[in-house]
């Protein structure tokens, strides 16, 4: 880095923000093929009598993508679902800096875990060379974004943890 300090900005910063606004557009043009080939399917249904071939399994898989998309877009912007059980007593017991940081290493952890078990998922997914038959691809190609998307959460986690100035601030609710 050139001087910055890690928790203020520079290049980390602006790594984060190109992967946000990387997983945004996947995510949207997921969403959006979604309503197209939704929209198109239940058109040629009702006005030539007959559907496009794999538009619903298309349209899932595109669900599953931006859905996925979603953790670590989330995590991103610091609007994902935390238990605040212990906020109260750590941040008597420990001071705030610290709270700040260690709040996010179990998120990580947890968040490593399931991109190991999505790993495996997918090998195991190739070894049965599983395939979509309507669409006629392999199905590890759209479950890849499993241990992407928590690989992605917890990548953001362990920043945060390390560097909590480019944690985001989450937005207090009335839940």
């Amino acid at each position: 880095m050139t001087g910055d300090d890690i928790s203020t900005g520079g290049a980390l910063r602006r790594a984060l923000g190109l992967g946000f606004r990387v997983e945004m557009a996947v995510a949207i043009t997921c969403l959006a093929i979604m309503a197209i080939v939704v929209f198109a399917d239940v058109a040629g249904r009702e006005i030539a009598g007959r559907g496009i071939e794999g538009a619903q399994k298309l349209a899932v898989y595109a669900f599953v993508l931006a859905g996925f998309l979603g953790l670590p877009l989330t995590t991103a912007r610091g609007r994902h679902l935390r238990p605040r059980l212990f906020d109260g007593v750590t941040g008597r017991i420990l001071p705030e800096a610290v709270v700040a940081r260690l709040q996010h290493l179990p998120a990580a952890a947890i968040s490593f875990g399931m991109a190991a078990a999505g790993v495996s998922f997918v090998i195991e997914a190739i070894g049965f060379d599983e395939r979509s038959p309507s669409l006629d691809i392999p199905v590890w190609w759209v479950q890849m974004v499993v241990p992407w998307a928590f690989a992605s959460s917890g990548l953001r986690h362990l920043v945060f943890a390390l560097a909590p100035g480019l944690a985001p601030m989450a937005e207090e609710t009335d839940a």
